[in-house]
């Protein structure tokens, strides 16, 4: 970090613990959900992408599943795009995450873009913990994955794509275990 950037504030650093906890609950509910409620499909990843900033806002990022069967539908070249799945953004999650986006918003407001830069990075750190420690979860089926049908091969990622930016890359990278990483089929990305 340089020195001469003023590091996040404390109300922003605890805002970011507070959502990456409630996203570790929102979003494992709706993978639950969503499995229950679709008993024929099986669900074979989720992924947080639209992760938009513009510094006057912080918005929500979308939560998206997809299943095999519409993958067999749609084709596998989109696998790993979770702007074509079957659930592209999952409304129970903007609706639970909304308010704390708000508080991080309300809370860099008039602040340097350095930074807003400095809280932007922290924040796909945080997703990628959540994506990491949810796909453990999900395989290991502990907590309220203890009953829930899902691909054995089950993943969370960020699949940020952006034509051309490695930055899409990097996220997939920090977010799925590279062990995990290296089975995945109809990889989109860097190996």
């Amino acid at each position: 970090m340089r020195l001469d950037v003023r590091p996040p504030s404390r109300i922003a650093v605890n805002l970011l613990h507070d959502i990456e906890a409630a996203w570790v609950d929102s979003a494992s509910a709706a993978i639950v959900s969503h499995a229950r409620n679709h008993p024929n499909d099986v669900f074979y990843a989720a992924s947080f992408w639209l992760c938009y900033v513009d510094y006057t806002m912080f918005g929500t990022p979308c939560f998206a599943l997809n299943t095999e069967r519409a993958i067999e539908q749609e084709g596998d070249d989109l696998r790993w795009s979770p702007a074509d799945w079957q659930f592209s953004c999952t409304d129970s999650t903007v609706e639970a995450m909304q308010p704390l986006y708000e508080m991080l918003s309300d809370e860099l407001s008039g602040r340097a873009e350095s930074e807003w830069d400095l809280v932007i990075e922290e924040h796909f750190s945080v997703l990628a913990r959540v994506c990491r420690r949810i796909t453990i979860d999900a395989r290991s089926r502990r907590g309220v994955f203890a009953d829930t049908v899902l691909h054995p091969d089950f993943v969370v990622g960020i699949f940020e794509y952006r034509e051309g930016d490695p930055l899409f890359t990097q996220l997939i990278r920090a977010s799925i275990a590279p062990e995990i990483l290296a089975t995945l089929r109809s990889p989109v990305w860097e190996p």
